[in-house]
């Protein structure tokens, strides 16, 4: 496993994003990438589909968990491929640090009802439960861009799911978005913004919270989720529902400007950019 450093303070250049997302390429999903205009390139050919993927620092390696708990580091020039062994097979909401030291996950524990938030450090291969005390679900937790905290969705079946937060040294947990509906799918720009899918106005639509500022901004016709900062802040990669067939669009944060980016008759999912953490 290679160990990355973690830096102090970010500093964004106006570079093209790096993108990756999942295409369903014949028989699975699979781990595409990017850049600019440039047409996608298929880095991932294992047989499992994959369910989520996150960025290590570097830029260089993607960390890929399957819907049945397989992982695996992939190199995105070379595609070579380096197995992570999860702690069980249940587990599909798996992502690594920035450094590639700690897992999150979410997973049922015998005779329990709920999914409920775990820790996997890598190197020692122990797993324990982060917060015992929290009712209901918690799961599809996501890492901060620096990787001192991290954001997960708690609630209660039937009732609202709300984002909450919590940092690796004091494991307190606050609730960042909270309404009566279904907030999910948050990610945390380079300056600490928060972009989220959420029901709020019934369909599935992308906000933004900035501070205690929150924004609605898409408002079209249909379900779009999983949204995520491009690296200048200036628009949200997300994924939109149209005729039956998910697509990865755009939307400029300034004018909400809405673009398709992939145009897959089979599907393409879960946009996630490189954001890159500098001195």
């Amino acid at each position: 496993m290679c160990i990355f450093s973690i830096s102090a303070h970010a500093e964004i250049k106006k570079v093209k994003d790096t993108l990756a997302y999942l295409k369903y390429d014949k028989a699975y999903w699979q781990v595409f990438i990017k850049q600019g205009d440039a047409a996608g390139k298929k880095i991932s050919g294992s047989a499992y589909d994959k369910s989520i993927i996150t960025w290590l620092q570097d830029g260089e390696n993607i960390f890929a968990c399957g819907i049945q708990g397989e992982a695996e580091i992939i190199n995105i020039k070379t595609g070579k491929s380096q197995p992570v062994t999860l702690p069980a097979k249940s587990i599909n909401d798996a992502v690594i640090s920035p450094d590639g030291k700690l897992i999150l996950y979410s997973d049922i524990a015998k005779d329990a009802t709920d999914n409920k938030l775990w820790l996997y450090e890598v190197a020692s291969k122990i797993s324990k439960p982060l917060f015992k005390n929290i009712q209901g679900r918690q799961y599809d937790p996501k890492w901060s861009v620096n990787g001192d905290s991290f954001y997960f969705v708690t609630g209660v079946a039937n009732t609202s799911y709300q984002i909450s937060q919590a940092t690796l040294k004091n494991l307190q947990p606050r609730v960042v978005v909270h309404n009566t509906r279904y907030n999910l799918d948050v990610d945390e720009s380079i300056n600490g913004k928060l972009t989220y899918s959420s029901n709020l106005k019934n369909s599935f639509d992308i906000w933004i919270k900035d501070g205690s500022k929150t924004t609605q901004l898409t408002k079209t016709e249909g379900s779009e989720s999983h949204p995520n900062w491009s690296s200048d802040e200036t628009h949200i990669y997300f994924e939109k529902l149209v005729d039956g067939v998910v697509n990865i669009w755009s939307v400029n944060v300034s004018d909400s400007e809405i673009k398709q980016v992939t145009f897959s008759k089979a599907g393409a999912r879960f946009p996630v950019v490189y954001k890159r953490w500098v001195k």
